[in-house]
């Protein structure tokens, strides 16, 4: 395609496209007209970062939500006294290692 507008066949396409690119008016306008789109698309990529860091940090906090409460439920069963290092790990979803860890940090 053509750089110069006046190689256009169609004049009301030429017409705007010189409008556009020879007049001073016309280049601020279309300066302004690029300047919108952009912010646009700036705040639709800033929204969307939000939304995956928000929809991230929901799924972090989850998985942590989680953790807390197999190892409080180890503590639970530690405490109780009645349940051994194995099947603590099998209820709690926590490896034995785990298990004996916190056996070890609340002094059973």
């Amino acid at each position: 395609m053509s750089r110069d507008p006046e190689r256009l066949h169609y004049k009301e396409l030429r017409d705007r496209v010189g409008y556009f690119k020879n007049d001073k008016e016309g280049r601020i306008e279309m300066s302004g007209e690029f300047e919108r789109i952009l912010n646009r698309e700036i705040e639709k990529a800033v929204k969307e970062t939000r939304e995956s860091s928000l929809k991230e940090g929901d799924e972090i906090g989850h998985r942590r939500g989680l953790e807390e409460g197999r190892k409080d439920m180890a503590k639970s069963l530690l405490a109780e006294g009645s349940f051994p290092i194995s099947k603590i790990a099998q209820l709690s979803k926590l490896s034995v290692g785990e298990v004996e860890s916190i056996r070890k940090s609340i002094k059973v």
